[in-house]
């Protein structure tokens, strides 16, 4: 279908967001750190000197309103569970049936 607009090739920009960090924000907190202006592929000015400033800014309120990072979904001092080995849940099945059972 013919239009009227040619639309150019761009180059992907992510503004150094992980997808998780723009999904977790709201629309007020990406407006404040990537304008719309600022988001068009075709304006020929450069990104603003101060761009790790205001993505630490950014992170940190998105931080204190989800309480997640944006790379990982854990705290840093959590430590990762094991899991059971076969014997150990045989152990728990027989203690929960005989608790049940009581």
């Amino acid at each position: 279908m013919p239009t009227r607009f040619k639309y150019t090739t761009t180059a992907a920009q992510t503004f150094a967001l992980t997808p998780t960090e723009v999904l977790m924000a709201n629309d007020r907190e990406l407006n404040e750190y990537v304008s719309v202006k600022r988001y068009a592929p075709y304006r020929a000015e450069k990104w603003d000197h101060n761009r790790g400033e205001r993505l630490k800014e950014f992170r940190g309120k998105l931080k204190e309103r989800v309480g997640v990072s944006g790379t990982s979904h854990r705290s840093e001092d959590a430590t990762p569970k094991k899991r059971l080995g076969k014997k150990e849940r045989q152990k728990m099945k027989v203690a929960a049936a005989a608790s049940e059972g009581t």
